[in-house]
């Protein structure tokens, strides 16, 4: 298994990996997408723009290769390859220590840009446990 960027034509396999794992993010080809690799794409995540804020997005890993560290490891290259200085994401509460582990730190809100305030809301109401995080430093 190999963790590296992807290239743009792989963003089918990561949208194919998407669709299995349920999660409709989606991908653009201006993202910067990290994807584990075995024979085929079995996880990915991805940095992108919203609204001229950088986010941490689509972690997803294929369900057989979950539990074997690669989402951390997946975190780490990121870390080690990309200026993760104000990088934001939303993701489930019960993950709190595994984005903390390269730097993000949970938010209120109100010290969220007001999209991602706004996204919360929507995901919370529909009855996810999320929060948002960000790394500072």
């Amino acid at each position: 298994m190999i963790i590296r960027i992807a290239e743009t034509t792989e963003y089918a396999e990561v949208r194919g990996l998407y669709q299995a794992c349920n999660y409709n993010g989606g991908v653009r080809d201006n993202d910067i997408v990290v994807i584990a690799k075995d024979d085929e794409v079995i996880g990915a995540v991805r940095i992108c723009t919203e609204h001229g804020i950088k986010m941490l997005r689509g972690m997803q890993i294929n369900s057989a290769w979950r539990g074997k560290g690669i989402g951390t490891l997946m975190l780490k290259f990121l870390q080690e390859n990309f200026d993760m200085k104000d990088c934001y994401c939303v993701p489930y509460k019960h993950l709190k220590i595994f984005y903390g582990q390269v730097g993000f730190e949970e938010i209120s809100p109100d010290e969220a840009p007001g999209f991602l305030a706004e996204r919360l809301k929507k995901y919370s109401d529909s009855g996810l446990d999320v929060m948002i995080m960000r790394i500072k430093i």
